[in-house]
C-alpha cells in the first residue's frame, strides 16, 4: 500500500506542535504528524454537503475541531502519489 509520505494530500499541520501528552514527544519540537487534507474534516463550519458517498470523514462532536493526522507510513486507499514522488 502506498503511504502518506508520497501522497500529494498529505500535508504539515496547521498547528505543528505535538499535542500528545508522553513520553516519546517534546512538546516544544513539530510532530512528525500531518493532516490529509482529501479527507473531509467536519468541523464548526454547519453540514457538509456531499460527503454521504466519502470514504472517510472525521467528526467533532463538539463542532469546534476535528482532525485526522497520521505519520509517513500511514497508508490508506485514498492514495494518490504526489508530483514529488513520481
Amino acid at each position: 500500500m502506498k503511504t502518506c509520505a508520497t501522497c500529494r494530500f498529505w500535508s504539515p499541520a496547521r498547528n505543528g506542535l505535538t499535542w500528545f501528552d508522553d513520553d516519546d514527544y517534546d512538546s516544544e519540537r513539530e510532530s512528525e504528524h500531518h493532516n490529509c487534507v482529501r479527507i473531509v474534516h467536519g468541523n464548526d463550519y454547519g453540514k457538509v454537503k456531499g460527503a454521504a458517498g466519502e470514504l472517510a470523514v472525521v467528526t467533532d462532536g463538539s463542532g469546534y475541531a476535528a482532525s485526522l493526522r497520521t505519520l509517513p507510513t500511514f497508508g490508506c486507499v485514498l492514495h494518490e502519489e504526489s508530483e514529488a514522488a513520481k
